[in-house]
């Protein structure tokens, strides 16, 4: 049910609300001719998938949960995933995330705290980016314990490593 959700996109110089029309197809607010799929609703697999007008395919996996209330974790981000052009050549990204577990009075729950790049392959494989992370610690040790959800970044970007011919 989207009636009190909204679904942001920004892609490729494109950004806009995600909507739900009346024969249950989604597509921006603003129409502009993207195909917009989702699919497996919002299961752990679902992804969003897009069709530009000019034969890109943007892919977009689920990689954050967020409890919603004492009903069940929800996905809250989904993060691009494939990039693939009208010439069938895809550029992959992998993320990193942390987690962190607390309890309500209806049960326990784990959330999505923070979100990272990991990887960026381009086709072929013959190229790669690697984003290395280290630990921070200026954040408050209360936002890791408790009932209450707090989205807070437990590193920070250390390295970029490019590497070639990494098949």
């Amino acid at each position: 049910d989207w009636t009190n959700n909204t679904a942001l996109l920004s892609v490729n110089g494109i950004s806009g609300r995600i909507v739900l029309d009346s024969t249950y197809a989604w597509h921006l607010a603003e129409e502009n001719g993207w195909k917009i799929t989702l699919t497996n609703g919002f299961e752990n697999d679902s992804k969003w998938i897009l069709n530009d007008t000019v034969g890109n395919t943007y892919e977009f996996g689920k990689i954050g949960n967020y409890p919603a209330a004492c009903v069940a974790e929800v996905p809250h981000k989904w993060m691009l995933t494939k990039q693939t052009n009208s010439f069938g050549k895809s550029i992959l990204y992998t993320y990193t995330t942390e987690q962190r577990g607390f309890n309500r009075p209806c049960g326990a729950f784990t959330a999505t705290n923070a979100t990272y790049i990991s990887t960026i392959t381009y086709p072929n494989s013959r190229y790669r980016i690697r984003f290395e992370l280290a630990p921070r610690a200026d954040y408050l040790a209360t936002w890791e314990s408790g009932a209450n959800f707090y989205a807070f970044q437990k590193s920070y970007l250390k390295n970029i490593v490019v590497e070639q011919d990494t098949s």
